[in-house]
């Protein structure tokens, strides 16, 4: 029977706070000779219950993630209407108990119908099986907490140096191009159309972004989330690749995010629309001596 050190968490973005807590869970492992195992969820609670936040990464992202850490086992929960109404004690006895020798969540972790349990509870009940318990410190930023919140927060802004600065790493989402519904070819801007599975992510707009496939990298204009002007209020990412002609159908982009140039606007006809876009393309190709 595998023995895990085990923790649990949304880990959106895994930020570097979140990096700390996974890489002390990987060296406890290795010392004690047990396996890493972490436990999230999908949809996340704030979207099962249609809070204001919204996501950080996607779920691709956040499982490759995991796995180029090294993390052995990652177990998602699907967050529904049964899970929902589990209380503390039989989330601990369903998700946690089972396997694990050691638990290691942060300071403020919550669980549990209503988020009634707190990790005093937990701790509680570790010590009735007999399992270690390790409530992890904050990992701070200039006095400041590293955050989820804090990442979404400098996201929105388009500040995506400072997000890089709490994530550790570029911000990047990455997806298989899929068949659009052709809108591009209608304003002779040909477009990749980015697989992320419905998700609402915490930001929009209109981007300077680097596009990455078969080991190639190069500079496009990304539009992030709804298209009002067509009437269309999902959130898409759909993006232009300066300079490069051919076809991305199935491909996997990674795309990683450099500048904001505007918001979303709705625009009153497409060839107002159009014009826009000339100079967003513009404007891109103004930016990217910066960010070479």
């Amino acid at each position: 029977m595998a023995r895990f050190v085990t923790t649990i968490g949304n880990f959106d973005g895994i930020h570097l706070g979140h990096q700390k807590l996974l890489n002390d869970l990987k060296s406890i492992a290795k010392n004690q000779g047990f396996k890493t195992r972490l436990v999230t969820f999908n949809p996340y609670p704030f979207e099962f219950f249609k809070h204001s936040k919204k996501r950080i990464l996607s779920t691709k992202d956040k499982i490759d993630f995991l796995n180029s850490m090294g993390i052995d086992k990652v177990v998602e929960i699907n967050f529904d209407e049964r899970f929902r109404k589990l209380s503390p004690e039989d989330f601990f006895n369903e998700y946690l108990l089972k396997e694990t020798k050691i638990l290691m969540v942060g300071k403020d972790f919550r669980f549990g119908k209503d988020r009634e349990g707190d990790t005093e509870l937990l701790q509680k009940l570790c010590q009735k099986y007999s399992i270690e318990f390790i409530a992890l410190s904050d990992v701070s930023l200039n006095k400041k907490r590293i955050s989820s919140s804090w990442v979404r927060e400098e996201l929105h802004k388009g500040a995506f140096a400072s997000a890089g600065d709490l994530l550790g790493r570029d911000y990047t989402i990455t997806g298989k191009v899929l068949p659009g519904n052709r809108i591009g070819r209608r304003i002779q801007t040909p477009t990749a159309n980015i697989e992320i599975d419905n998700y609402d992510f915490c930001f929009s707009g209109v981007f300077l972004c680097k596009a990455g496939f078969n080991g190639k990298e190069y500079f496009a204009i990304a539009n992030f989330g709804p298209k009002p002007t067509f009437n269309d209020y999902r959130q898409s990412l759909e993006v232009n690749i300066f300079d490069f002609e051919g076809n991305l159908y199935d491909e996997v982009l990674r795309v990683v995010f450099l500048c904001k140039i505007r918001d979303q606007i709705k625009f009153e006809s497409i060839d107002d629309l159009k014009r826009q876009i000339t100079k967003d393309i513009e404007d891109a190709k103004n930016l990217i001596s910066d960010n070479e």
